[in-house]
Order: structure tokens, then sequence, then C-alpha cells
């Protein structure tokens, strides 16, 4: 049930959610005044409010939250009911203020909570990018958008060269700078339709999604020349060995691709270690 309500309104923007929230807050004010006093509903402008919270920004809860509490008041005094002090209606509107702020705040916590430990289970903690896990999952997806549209794909390897000589002389933390480093530079240099994740160590992979076998040549060359300059200026005796694969319409399961660009890279590093190399899906068949 929760997964059918995120796909369908997880993307709204808070906009229409902090309008639709309005909507039916409204809706319950004006029940609750056509029941009367004597009749309380004031716990279902909870749902609205949670609804709003949950899906949309801190401000179109908190905004909610003041409107239902004003809503319950005006629909409370036009019912005509009589207190014994005047000031009671305000107060009661005060407490019902105060209990809507108080759940829109846990839920929005709730939530803030939720989509970390989301982050955290897709991406790499020391880098940012996708861990191996997600990395896979994205990229079935862009291989079954490649086949149903026979559109190509590339996918590169990337191995980190001499990166057990970094964290031996300068240390891991120095180590752990340069990956973060690598990732940031893959972040800059790659597309807006790439896709990178780190598999495991100094092991990075890249999917290049409507690419040919040129085009992955032209995306990685200037990739490979970014972290040239990239250990240069830092003083890291590493370099990068890039193996990369182009597939055609028809890319194979995730796992045999990054087979194939994983052999591509080590057959850079035993022939040309650093240097970079893009062949195409058959090139690889017949390399292995």
């Amino acid at each position: 049930m929760m997964e059918r309500l995120d796909s369908l309104f997880g993307r709204w923007r808070p906009l229409p959610v902090a309008a639709l929230g309005l909507l039916a807050a409204s809706a319950l004010g004006w029940i609750d005044f056509a029941t009367g006093y004597e009749l309380s509903i004031s716990v279902f402008y909870l749902l609205p409010i949670a609804f709003v919270s949950w899906y949309g920004r801190r401000w179109a809860g908190a905004l909610l939250c003041v409107a239902s509490a004003v809503i319950w008041f005006a629909a409370d005094a036009g019912t005509g009911r009589v207190y014994s002090s005047a000031w009671i209606p305000y107060w009661n509107a005060l407490v019902r203020l105060g209990f809507f702020a108080v759940t829109s705040a846990l839920l929005i916590s709730m939530r803030r909570h939720l989509d970390l430990e989301r982050d955290l289970a897709r991406n790499d903690s020391l880098t940012g990018l996708l861990n191996g896990r997600a990395f896979r999952e994205v990229c079935a997806g862009l291989f079954e958008l490649a086949r149903r549209h026979r559109r190509p794909l590339a996918l590169a390897y990337l191995d980190l060269d001499d990166f057990k000589l970094v964290n031996d002389s300068r240390g891991h933390a120095e180590g752990d700078r340069l990956l973060r480093a690598v990732a940031e530079t893959l972040r800059l240099r790659l597309r807006e339709t790439d896709v990178v994740g780190r598999l495991a160590g100094d092991e990075f992979a890249i999917v290049l999604p409507d690419t040919t076998a040129e085009g992955a040549q032209v995306v990685l060359r200037e990739v490979r020349a970014r972290l040239v300059e990239l250990f240069a200026s830092e003083g890291w005796p590493a370099g990068a060995s890039i193996g990369a694969v182009a597939f055609s319409a028809a890319p194979p399961t995730v796992d045999e691709a990054l087979h194939r660009a994983d052999q591509s890279m080590y057959a850079v590093k035993r022939s040309d270690k650093g240097a970079l190399h893009v062949e195409s899906a058959a090139e690889a068949l017949l390399a292995g």
C-alpha cells in the first residue's frame, strides 16, 4: 500500500501536495461544522496533515497545521457553541495547533531518517557514489531501455593503479581522500545521463547510455585526462586503467557486461598500464 502511495505522490511537487491537503482540511471543516459541536472529528484533521508532512516539505506541513487549526476554530465558532469563558476556544485552538505541529514534526523527521537509510543502502558511504548493488539495479533498467529501443550502450570498468602504494606510503586517510577525489572528478566530468558506481575498493564502473564505441572513447579519454591531472596535482603515485565495452541494441545481463568490461580493463593493465581501451561487444567475445 505504501509503495503504491509513494509511486503516486512521491513525485509531486510540494505546492500541489499542500493544495490537496488544504482542500481535504477544508472539507473536514465543513463536515465538522455540519455535524455540530457534539460530534468531534478533530482527530481526522491529522490525515491531511500527515499526508502533507510526508510528501511535502517542512513549510507545507507547518502551513497545513496552522490552516487546520484555523479551520477547526472557524467550524467550532460557527456551530454557536457557548463556553464559560471567551478565551477557552482560543486556548483549544492553540492546543490543537500544538498537537498538529508535534505530529507533523515527528512525521517529517521519520521521513528524513527513512530517506537517509535508503540513501545509505544505495550509496557508497565514502564516495557518495552508487554502491555495487544499486549500480547493478540502475544498469539493469538502462539495459532494458537500450534493448527495447535498440539503442547502443557502453560500460566501462576503471581500476586505480598503485593505489596500495598510496595507502602504504601515506596512510589510509590519504587513500580515502584519493578515492573521494576520483569520485568527484567522475561526477564532474561525466555527462548527466551517465551513471557511475564504486564496486569495491579502488574499482569503479561507468555506464554510458546511448553511446557507441566512438562516443565512449571521447568521453572516457576526457575522464582519464582529468584523473591524470588530479594525481599529478596532488602528487599521488597512482594511475587509472580503463577498459570499456560498447554494446549494440541488446546488451547482455549486467553481470556478463561487467565481466567483459573487467576483462578489457585487465587487458589494459597487462599491456599498457594506465591506458584506456574501448572495444565493441563482438571484439570482447573474441578476446574472451
